[in-house]
């Protein structure tokens, strides 16, 4: 198995092994936590799981087939930076202490599943 040109080991299988990447992001600012870089024509579903270190863990989902839209994050400041369906990048509008945790994407496509994990690590003024 060798690593990719995004740090992600794919075995024979189409599984992935994911690099943890941490990011800190100064407390007020607008924070943007990228997927991948693959034609979504490919993908069947997109999902972000937050599990942050203070509250309950929540996930933003698209479905590209039935073009549905799932959260339970309401209230939290987290979005989809634009529509699902063009970008499944993840925002934040305004970070605050209780956005530090671990976020994780993962999106489905027929051929197998990738998975890219951030730590986000919220810095004080």
């Amino acid at each position: 198995d060798r690593p990719n040109s995004q740090g992600f080991f794919f075995s024979s299988f189409l599984s992935v092994y994911p690099v943890n990447t941490t990011v800190s992001v100064q407390i007020g600012t607008k924070a943007l936590l990228c997927c991948f870089s693959i034609p979504l024509t490919k993908a069947v579903l997109i999902t972000w799981i937050i599990k942050h270190r203070h509250l309950p863990s929540c996930t933003i989902a698209y479905n590209l087939d039935k073009k549905t839209n799932e959260t339970s994050c309401l209230g939290r400041n987290i979005t989809w930076a634009s529509t699902p369906d063009h970008s499944p990048e993840l925002q934040i509008s305004a970070v605050a202490l209780q956005h530090e945790g671990t976020y994780t994407c993962e999106i489905v496509t027929p051929e197998g599943n990738l998975e890219k994990v951030y730590d986000l690590q919220v810095l004080g003024k």
